[in-house]
């Protein structure tokens, strides 16, 4: 046989193998980037309740769906870092974390904001921090029970560990009335007479 028709024999075996692997290849990569989408999507609906289950799911698989050496992908990576190194940054003290509480929630919001960014890019969307900061509908009831919940948390564990106490207020006091009367001594002891031959007279 030639030269040439060995390289279509060759082809024609190689063929189906080639395509069979570059079917694989695109399967692969598009599960990756559908895995990284649930991820964005999950945080951008949930942007509004950072507590809730769902965001912190998505939150910890960051590091595993956006891993890689592109530059989209790092730069998603790092915005992760700083956020989650701003989430530990909190006092453990109360009354510092009482002083705190509302500038660190600000800065929480504004490191989420930059990763969701970076994300959208990473992602294939096309996002700005202004939409992705304003375009998002958040009862203020639903926030207001987050930071309620969060401070009875707080709270129930500094009871359970003996770091806080309890405060006792009291507001009234029970009527109690005081006897007038002498309370009744003892009872008198009775008297057994002496029957014995020592106490009887003599005839």
């Amino acid at each position: 046989m030639t030269k040439s028709e060995w390289i279509m024999v060759a082809a024609i075996v190689a063929g189906p193998i080639l395509a069979v692997q570059a079917q694989k290849w695109l399967e692969t990569v598009r599960d990756k980037k559908n895995r990284r989408l649930w991820v964005f999507k999950r945080l951008m609906t949930t942007r509004g309740a950072t507590a809730s289950p769902g965001h912190v799911e998505a939150l910890n698989a960051i590091d595993l769906e956006f891993a890689g050496w592109g530059k989209k992908n790092r730069a998603v990576r790092q915005r992760w870092r700083a956020y989650l190194d701003q989430l530990g940054s909190l006092s453990q003290d109360p009354e510092q974390q009482q002083r705190q509480l509302e500038s660190w929630a600000q800065r929480n919001q504004e490191h989420l904001e930059n990763l969701l960014y970076d994300m959208s890019l990473a992602v294939g969307y096309d996002f700005d921090i202004v939409q992705i900061r304003r375009g998002i509908y958040t009862p203020r009831g639903l926030t207001n029970f987050e930071f309620e919940t969060q401070a009875i948390r707080r709270l129930a564990i500094d009871l359970l560990a003996g770091n806080r106490a309890l405060p006792m207020d009291i507001r009234s006091v029970p009527n109690v009335s005081t006897a007038t009367s002498t309370s009744p001594g003892p009872p008198p002891q009775a008297t057994i007479p002496n029957t014995g031959p020592e106490s009887s007279s003599s005839p």
